[in-house]
């Protein structure tokens, strides 16, 4: 098991949901114009560490925290990457039993 609780079971899971995510994920329609940034705020306060590592590995970039808010630059459009973190983090085992949010910056 790895420093975060990641197990070889755990990185597989990982990767399916990283990828059926990847698949599935759609944004609400007008979103695209909405977005000001390429930055999302994940607001929680238990985990943050194995948030912070889960992300980066999936190419999220982590820029820094103020209290309970962790910042991160994303790829792509601020809001379609909101929906697509949100899902990434509840599609894990350790994700599903966390309360947080996330919101484009």
């Amino acid at each position: 098991m790895g420093l975060f609780g990641f197990g070889k079971k755990d990185k597989e899971e990982k990767k399916a949901v990283v990828e059926e995510v990847k698949e599935t994920t759609t944004a609400p329609a007008g979103a695209a114009e909405k977005a000001d940034g390429n930055y999302v705020i994940v607001n929680m306060a238990l985990n943050q560490e194995k948030v912070i590592d889960f992300l980066g590995e999936n190419g999220y970039t982590y820029i820094g925290k103020d209290g309970i808010r962790l910042k991160f630059e994303v790829p792509g459009v601020a809001e379609d990457e909101a929906v697509k973190i949100k899902q990434l983090i509840k599609g894990t085992e350790w994700g599903k039993a966390l309360f947080f949010n996330v919101t484009p910056a």
